[in-house]
């Protein structure tokens, strides 16, 4: 009797721990799911980028992905495989994958390519970056990218943003004037400094605002970034590729 009241005890006991067990790989299997359909979400704000090829001019950047997968003439096949058919020219390489063009920045001639939704070479959620930033010239290849937080979070450099408005505090350290124009307007040359470095920008402006800049000064400086275009931070960018709408003296208070 004692046995047999000991046998259903361990029974019981070993089924309670077969279905703890079971519980846990369910449980983990479900994550696993729930975290491939959330993958863009979580690897954005830590993205995981891999180096994972290069030549002499640039690098392969894998970017919250594995691998890539390529379609060649039926045969699928990784990434590194495919560089290697094409001797890692990544020029040759790139325009081979029939690729569309989602945009060219303005940041130096970065392209932005996606898969397309007819294509049979590569998986149309697939993008590439190649960039062309301040000498950089890597490329990046992942899947789902939101390629605005990818910027954001180094690719191609670093600090890159898009804001629409948005101000800074730079030293005016030279004003010069250049001509005097019809209705009061004149044409001003400033040597602008953010601690940095200094950029020269030419600028018209009426009497009022002649009498307020003055060199050897810190002045707010107001931007408009229009078309939301990536801009790295960096004072020669900022003037580069956002428009100066105002300039009002800094008032550190």
């Amino acid at each position: 009797m004692k046995k047999i009241t000991l046998t259903k005890i361990l029974s019981i006991i070993i089924i309670f721990l077969v279905g703890v067990i079971m519980g846990v790989i369910l449980r983990m299997l479900t994550y696993k799911v729930e975290c491939n359909n959330d993958y863009v979400d979580i690897y954005d704000i830590e993205p995981i980028v891999k180096e994972y090829a290069s030549n002499k001019n640039s690098k392969i950047y894998l970017y919250n992905v594995n691998e890539i997968r390529i379609n060649k003439d039926d045969n699928i096949m990784n990434l590194q495989d495919y560089l290697t058919l094409y001797k890692n020219n990544y020029d040759d390489v790139i325009n081979s994958l029939d690729l569309e063009i989602v945009k060219t920045l303005k940041d130096g001639g970065t392209i932005i390519y996606k898969g397309k939704d007819n294509g049979n070479i590569v998986n149309k959620d697939v993008t590439v970056v190649k960039c062309n930033t301040d000498g950089n010239t890597d490329i990046y290849f992942g899947e789902y990218m939101n390629t605005t937080k990818a910027f954001q979070n180094g690719m191609c450099g670093k600090n890159f943003f898009s804001d629409y408005k948005f101000t800074r505090v730079y030293l005016i350290k030279s004003v010069k004037l250049l001509e005097e124009l019809d209705n009061n307007k004149y044409k001003l040359e400033l040597v602008i400094n953010d601690n940095k470095k200094d950029v020269k920008i030419e600028r018209i402006v009426d009497e009022d605002s002649k009498k307020i800049i003055k060199a050897n000064q810190k002045y707010t400086f107001y931007f408009e970034n229009k078309y939301k275009e990536l801009i790295k931070e960096d004072i020669e960018d900022i003037f580069k590729n956002a428009t100066l709408t105002g300039i009002v003296i800094y008032n550190e208070e």
